[in-house]
């Protein structure tokens, strides 16, 4: 089958034989699989590969499934499925319990559970209200998923934070009340006095975020860290006096619960069913063999591509 794989000179095609698969596992063939920001990160760490060395990355997979194994109940060959794995290749096998049937409504090529079951975890840690004022800091693909997230919910109001116009314009579009660059967010000149927030949520990944949501938030308010800091080593630098100073509740807004996170993509399926979340218009297409191409747009942050997905 079909492949893309990971090498220091770049993504390249590959061929393989298909994993076979067991018991309690299905057989899916890929509609569909997302590019995700860990993956874009590893990319731009490619040279440090050996020769010869591949990586075979992928794990936001939906597609159709093409077998059942011995004791699955609830999914059939013909099914479409969105899962809690996946492969940038033409097959790949998922156990049962990390996958959710998508209904008629929904494309498989675009309705990605998976990323949108980690924002949606990550936001149920928090409690955002109509009495609440939210922000999110970077409106890329994760800070957009959570913004249109906490308006299903009934946040009363939200304000987008990015340095790029055409994503603060997008998360206007998704019902932001506001949308500033990160300069002209209105702050207090003393970082220990009240913010004007009382919920912010960090989706930007850079140590600058996580000072600026340091300084929007309220006494007493919380901060959710959705992103992924893998720069410098994930090291970061932040005034933990005006943290403490603030009382801020800290969110560590990832998961590694299988359990939690299936609940949450459950509850995806149902959010993009119900048309409360748009994720259609957040991804872009890239054939299987030009993964190269796609992790490069999404390196250079190419205007309009917020998350790409590859299609065998």
């Amino acid at each position: 089958m079909r492949r893309s794989v990971m090498t220091r000179n770049g993504m390249v095609p590959a061929e393989s034989e298909r994993k076979p698969f067991g018991p309690g596992q299905l057989l899916v063939r890929t509609v569909a699989c997302g590019v995700c920001a860990g993956d874009v990160f590893s990319y731009t760490q490619r040279g440090e590969l050996a020769e010869g060395e591949q990586r075979r990355p992928g794990h936001e997979g939906n597609g159709i499934v093409e077998e059942v194994g011995e004791g699955v109940e609830g999914f059939s060959p013909g099914d479409r499925v969105t899962c809690l794995c996946g492969a940038y290749a033409e097959y790949f096998t998922a156990p049962a319990g990390q996958a959710v049937k998508l209904p008629d409504s929904l494309d498989p090529r675009w309705a990605l559970g998976e990323p949108l079951s980690c924002m949606v975890h990550a936001m149920n840690r928090m409690t955002v209200g109509p009495d609440d004022r939210a922000a999110i800091v970077g409106c890329g693909f994760m800070g957009s998923l959570c913004l249109q997230i906490l308006k299903s919910r009934g946040a009363g109001y939200v304000c987008a934070v990015d340095t790029l116009p055409e994503r603060r314009e997008k998360a206007l579009a998704f019902g932001a009340d506001e949308a500033f660059a990160p300069e002209d967010v209105p702050l207090h000149e003393d970082p220990l006095k009240e913010g004007t927030f009382d919920a912010v949520v960090e989706a930007a990944g850079v140590g600058p975020a996580l000072e600026l949501c340091g300084n929007m938030v309220n006494h007493h308010g919380a901060i959710n860290i959705v992103s992924t800091h893998q720069t410098n080593d994930g090291l970061r630098t932040v005034n933990m006096y005006q943290w403490n100073w603030k009382a801020i509740t800290i969110h560590q807004g990832h998961v590694r619960r299988t359990d939690e996170k299936l609940e949450a993509l459950r509850e995806s399926v149902e959010l993009m069913a119900a048309g409360r979340v748009d994720m259609q218009s957040l991804v872009s297409f890239y054939p299987l063999d030009e993964a190269d191409r796609a992790l490069q747009d999404l390196v250079n942050r190419k205007p309009g591509v917020y998350k790409a997905a590859l299609v065998p």
